[in-house]
């Protein structure tokens, strides 16, 4: 059986990308009038060694190593990446049409490629766009949804769960108090990161909102290093 597209550059770009000490989170393709190619890449998280997090860590340090960010790849390692995957690309002759490539860091409105990404950012908020709609067990009222929003709480073999969040015009978010719905990864089309930034308190005013409420953004690059090259080398 052939490869996919998405298969051929992962092939490619998977050396090039161990060359620069990073990791592949992930190749998107978008077909189109000018196929757009967009491979993802991250600084691996270190191993942690046994006991280093663990019971005699303080609970402050703990909690820090848990919710560190990861660094994040360079400009001059997308390029390099980029200037190597374009040339590949042109000797394999994998798109037969214009296409352009894109090599950033996932950001922080990162896009989960496999369920084993998403268990470091247990706690933060997800948006998951499904193929069929799902309702959460046990709440007999609740209408089922083609797209949640909401607290990543766990994550299992099939799937991951979230407890319902809405997220205002104005980036507030609110939890809905619904039951938590489980997604099957199975069903997910999409399912990516949404950062929140706290609001700075107004002028003249104390803390007047309660804790964990924040502003949610869905930045298209934010927190991203990024390098794009045309197909057929179209610019």
């Amino acid at each position: 059986m052939p490869e996919t597209l998405e298969e051929t550059v992962t092939r490619l770009v998977s050396p090039l990308v161990r060359a620069q000490g990073l990791g592949l989170w992930g190749v998107e393709v978008l077909p189109g009038g000018r196929t757009k190619v967009r491979v993802f890449v991250d600084v691996p998280r270190p191993a942690q060694p046994a006991g280093a997090a663990g019971a005699e860590a303080p609970a402050e340090e703990a909690a820090k190593a848990a919710f560190a960010e990861p660094g994040s790849a360079s400009i001059d390692q997308c390029e390099e990446i980029s200037r190597q995957l374009g040339i590949a690309m042109d000797v394999e002759d994998c798109v037969p049409e214009a296409w352009v490539l894109e090599v950033s860091s996932p950001g922080l409105d990162r896009r989960f490629f496999s369920l084993d990404q998403m268990a470091p950012y247990v706690g933060d908020l997800v948006e998951a766009r499904l193929a069929s709609p799902v309702t959460p067990e046990g709440e007999g009222g609740a209408a089922p949804r083609l797209r949640w929003r909401g607290r990543l709480t766990g994550v299992d073999a099939d799937g991951f769960t979230l407890e319902p969040c809405a997220v205002s015009a104005d980036g507030e978010v609110r939890p809905e108090g619904g039951a938590p719905v489980h997604l099957p990864w199975a069903e997910v089309r999409r399912a990516s990161r949404i950062p929140v930034f706290q609001k700075p308190a107004k002028p003249g005013k104390g803390p007047g909102k309660a804790p964990g409420k924040g502003r949610a953004r869905h930045p298209s690059q934010a927190g991203r290093a990024r390098a794009a090259a045309g197909g057929r080398h179209e610019s």
